[in-house]
């Protein structure tokens, strides 16, 4: 066994790498850029090593500094998590020839399953069926053009060198294939560090099913299950659960023999997933690629059969043979994984960033989390925006189920936009609790039933909550600590505070809402509190960043935390963020709009920008592409909210944004 090993990545991955690395009784190595010297992961691990500068690219993607980390730091091996280099068999090769052990299969087995083309052509050679699409090296426009207009639309174009989610597009009409083609391109290359292309037929009612593969190194092979993926949004994974629900026998083995077929075909020789589309009404199944790594949703595997996954790749890298018992097991229970991330879905799934001012989940039996941040963990635009993931395990599914809506109810995380709720949601509809799903579950099934509305019960009690934490915070600045003077002076006086009125009046302005005002009098106690209608309140604060108030003989509990502008309450039935704003503040946004001043185009999160599609003077009609911005690994297309003439251009590719700065400046057609 290896005594120390460099874990080549970051975030919750690298935490969990490092965890199997202390049971094993081997050091782990974190590496961390410019951005993460005090993240989660690098305080996780035995010893850290800079790597350099925040973009990907000049630090996790950068093959010679994790090997020269490595080398530096007295590594046996290196392990590439999941993403950045972690299939690229050049850096498999290259970490053989610095004398270090890679944890992953064999380049070989990477170069095969890397490549689209090659893989989809391998599968069909064994009788694996594919779905019908285009490989091809010519990657040019028009050989792109006639290959899509072979298969039809709607198609998906495909980053060929990646998964995750990463450069891929969806193009329903011949004439948004331009658009899709050089959108996917950009994303490919920033994920990947390669452009190429694949193009595919789409499938309107398909679910994403996969296969956990394992192989060593003395010619043995087997599976540990199937895996349903299909709950998904801009083709990227929000809830996994093994074993895949609802499918038929005949179909689950033909799966599971599929996938052994394509591994064993290449000697696969480590932890690797084979994915398939599956026809919800036929039970066909397609091949649409192998990933030569550990998966994101690996944890659910490992909870229905109990194998530490990491350990097993660590082992086999190291020349051990699986154990014998390993591809016997029947999966005990079921597993569901929700991923937390860093988005704001009202907003269609934008990415949010910021400094996590709590982070809490609570602790269930069955419920196991696996975390890259930690109070305190900044969130910044250069990474993907999955922050944590939650999964339970019960005896069956709606067991499962259950846990998980428990675990992402009572969990805290404020100091940046997330989407737990909309999780929640997904997880509570009847087409989830039924597994009617599909790859369009959240397009179709989830938008007709929706659990929760945007104004939800506990909406008025959420603003209460803010009011007074805003209030108490005022009071805090003024007399330095709570409880608030009031308590200090005894309950009798003639007047008011100092001769003041009493009443605060505090604008708060929901996500995706309107400023409305809420009045308190009294502060942080006794006190009156005017929002829809008057009430009487009684609060305190039990414990720093809980409050406690009863309203009409009811005892609510939430969780607060305030920022410069910001109160963010947890604990009802939402997780929600509330901004404080002015009177004038609310005057001006309701005159622009709820998307704030049509003649401008700003900045809707921080990143980089990457191209402007317009030049001063051109003309624009509402829908057109404007600047295009990447974050978090993902490319976004920024479009014009109405018809006019662009003024000026106050941005350039290749400069960092940040959120709410000003790009475009345009004259509208009309006001």
């Amino acid at each position: 066994m290896i005594r120390r090993l460099l874990i080549a990545n970051r975030g919750e991955i690298a935490v969990r790498i490092a965890r199997s690395c202390r049971r094993l009784g081997i050091d782990s190595v974190a590496v961390y850029s410019d951005a993460e010297r005090r993240a989660l992961h690098v305080q996780t691990a035995d010893l850290g090593r800079y790597i350099g500068p925040p973009e990907p690219a000049r630090s996790y993607l950068d093959g010679r500094a994790l090997v020269e980390a490595a080398c530096a730091t007295g590594a046996e091996a290196l392990h590439p998590g999941y993403g950045f280099l972690s299939e690229s068999a050049a850096f498999a090769e290259t970490c053989a020839a610095a004398g270090l052990i890679f944890i992953g299969p064999s380049p070989r087995a990477i170069r095969e399953m890397g490549s689209k083309e090659r893989s989809r052509a391998l599968a069909h050679g064994i009788g694996v069926p594919t779905v019908p699409g285009y490989h091809g090296a010519a990657q040019d426009d028009g050989t792109l053009a006639r290959e899509a207009d072979r298969i039809g639309y709607p198609l998906l174009v495909k980053a060929s060198a990646g998964g995750g989610g990463k450069g891929i597009r969806l193009v329903e009409r011949p004439g948004d294939l331009s658009a899709a083609l050089a959108t996917a391109r950009r994303e490919a290359m920033s994920a990947f560090g390669d452009a190429a292309l694949i193009l595919e037929r789409y499938l309107e009612r398909a679910r994403h099913v996969e296969v956990q593969v394992l192989g060593d190194r003395h010619g043995r092979s087997t599976h540990l299950f199937d895996r349903e993926c299909s709950i998904q949004r801009h083709h990227q994974k929000l809830i996994e659960e093994a074993p895949a629900p609802r499918l038929a026998n005949a179909t689950r083995e033909g799966l599971r023999a599929a996938a052994l077929r394509v591994a064993e075909a290449i000697d696969y020789d480590s932890v690797g997933t084979v994915e398939f589309l599956v026809d919800d009404s036929s039970g066909d199944f397609f091949f649409l690629e192998m990933n030569t790594r550990l998966q994101v949703e690996h944890p659910t595997t490992e909870l229905v059969s109990g194998v530490d996954l990491v350990e097993l790749q660590i082992r086999i890298a190291c020349g051990e043979p699986l154990p014998a018992v390993i591809g016997h097991e029947q999966p005990q229970g079921v597993a569901i994984e929700a991923r937390v991330c860093a988005e704001r879905p009202g907003e269609g799934f934008l990415p949010a960033t910021g400094t996590v001012c709590a982070y809490d989940v609570p602790a269930i039996d069955g419920v196991r989390v696996d975390s890259g941040i930690a109070s305190g963990s900044e969130v910044t635009p250069y990474y993907d925006s999955m922050l944590a993931k939650i999964v339970a395990h019960g005896a069956d599914r709606e067991d499962a189920r259950q846990k998980l809506v428990a675990a992402l109810r009572g969990t805290v995380l404020t100091g940046v936009d997330s989407n737990l709720d909309f999780l929640r949601e997904v997880l509570e509809t009847t087409g989830f609790r039924s597994a009617e799903i599909s790859t369009r579950f959240l397009e179709t099934q989830f938008a007709a039933q929706r659990s929760i509305t945007e104004e939800g019960d506990g909406d008025s009690l959420d603003r209460i909550a803010a009011a007074l934490a805003w209030v108490a915070r005022i009071e805090m600045q003024r007399w330095g600590s709570l409880p608030a003077p009031w308590d200090r002076l005894g309950p009798w006086r003639v007047t008011r505070r100092a001769g003041r009125n009493g009443w605060t009046a505090v604008m708060l302005r929901a996500e995706n809402g309107e400023a409305r005002p809420v009045r308190v009098d009294g502060g942080v106690g006794r006190c009156q509190v005017e929002d829809a209608t008057r009430v009487s309140v009684e609060a305190w604060w039990p414990a720093p960043g809980e409050l406690r108030f009863e309203v009409d003989a009811t005892l609510h509990r939430r969780r607060i935390d305030v920022g410069d502008d910001t109160v963010w309450v947890s604990g009802g039935a939402r997780h929600r963020r509330f901004q404080v704003v002015s009177r004038e503040a609310q005057v001006t946004a309701r005159e622009a709009g709820a998307s704030g001043d049509p003649r401008n185009l700003v900045a809707p999160f921080p990143g980089l920008v990457t191209s402007i599609e317009v030049a001063p003077g051109d003309r624009v009609e509402s829908g057109s592409p404007l600047v295009v911005m990447e974050a978090m690994k993902m490319v976004h297309s920024l479009r014009a909210a109405g018809a006019g003439a662009v003024r000026e251009i106050h941005c350039s590719p290749g400069r960092t944004v940040r959120a709410g700065e000003l790009l475009v400046e345009f004259e509208l057609a009309s006001r």
